[in-house]
């Protein structure tokens, strides 16, 4: 590890720290890291605990001095066995594990677990270096990886919605703006005939992206009859129910009272529907104490090239209008709303469903 000085490392901690933006956070701690450690590879994570499982999503990663962070996580390849039973070691009793390997020039894998302030593991840094680290650097690594964990795991709340503990209606806007400049982003590509540099927009069919309003049907009888603290609780189960059949790379919001948002990312239209039906189907079924069945009706639209937040959800809102209109308890696509007859106008779409 480099010599630290004292007052430059405070001054990397605050220029990390001045950001409310995760990826500029994750970004900081891999550079931090690189700025103070020869030769070593990060690879950072965040874990999800559920009671059936745990999932690993990569956040960022520092290969070679390269740095890449990826916005609500990525797939994570298999590990080999004893680096997979390793990491089990180092969340079970939270501290810090190392392995030797024959891999990497028989180098060595630090593997950090940081917690939240429930004791639960919330980020996993795992180091791979071609040389043994000692054991005040792995201190020091551990300390600021924790020191960013919290900084990360706090943002995280100030984005959640304080009853159902979703992303909040304020966090919406940001998650559709970087939706759109990603479906939008252009390339520039040389062409050997013309001689020249050409714009050209960049495909992204792996990111399609489709956004549903979720309204919970009749929920204005279910607070008159059992009143709003049940209500709440409905509200917070719905919830639950909603995160349950939703991928971690999806994004589910409180939008306001018993509306949600949900953006999910799906191949095409088919198995948007697909994961809307889950969702639908997942609530129906579930029993609500009191209530004999619970069902929600869900109004999507394909996040494409709209001119912004208020564009998407004025559609994907008149979709959930025609799916309350025609006898709730169903999924409706903006797109397949071809007949003008079947829209409303603007103020139909604002009725409150009772």
């Amino acid at each position: 590890m480099k010599h630290l000085n004292n007052l430059n490392f405070i001054e990397t901690l605050a220029r990390g720290t001045r950001h409310y933006d995760q990826e500029i956070i994750k970004q900081s701690l891999l550079e931090t890291l690189k700025d103070f450690s020869f030769n070593v590879d990060c690879e950072l994570y965040r874990l999800y605990n559920t009671s059936s499982e745990t999932t690993l999503s990569l956040l960022a990663v520092n290969k070679n001095n390269k740095i890449e962070t990826f916005k609500n996580g990525k797939a994570c390849n298999a590990f080999p066995g004893d680096l997979f039973s390793s990491i089990n070691k180092a969340v079970e009793t939270q501290s810090i594990v190392s392995l030797k390997t024959e891999e990497n020039n028989g180098g060595t894998y630090y593997i950090y677990p940081a917690s939240d302030n429930n004791h639960d593991i919330y980020t996993l840094l795992i180091q791979t270096t071609p040389y043994e680290i000692d054991e005040d650097e792995q201190y020091f690594v551990y300390g600021l990886l924790k020191l960013y964990s919290n900084y990360l795991h706090l943002i995280e709340v100030l984005k959640r919605d304080k009853l159902t503990n979703l992303l909040n209606r304020e966090t919406l806007d940001t998650e559709i703006t970087y939706i759109l400049e990603k479906t939008s982003q252009k390339q520039f590509v040389f062409s050997k005939n013309k001689n020249s540099f050409t714009e050209q927009r960049e495909i992204f069919e792996e990111h399609n992206y489709w956004l549903g309003v979720l309204d919970i049907d009749y929920f204005k009888n279910i607070n008159d009859t059992y009143g709003h603290l049940y209500g709440d609780d409905v509200l917070i189960m719905v919830a639950r129910l909603i995160e349950k059949s939703v991928r971690h790379c999806d994004l589910v919001f409180r939008y306001g009272g018993e509306e949600f948002v949900i953006i999910i990312n799906s191949h095409n239209i088919d198995s948007a529907t697909i994961a809307f039906e889950r969702i639908r189907k997942q609530i129906q079924a579930h029993v609500f104490g009191q209530i004999n069945e619970l069902t929600v009706s869900i109004g999507i639209n394909q996040i494409i090239q709209q001119s912004g937040t208020a564009d998407i959800i004025g559609c994907a809102d008149k979709a959930l209008y025609f799916a309350k209109k025609n006898g709730r308890n169903q999924i409706q696509f903006y797109e397949c709303l071809f007949d003008d007859t079947q829209e409303n106008s603007e103020n139909d779409s604002n009725v409150e469903f009772l």
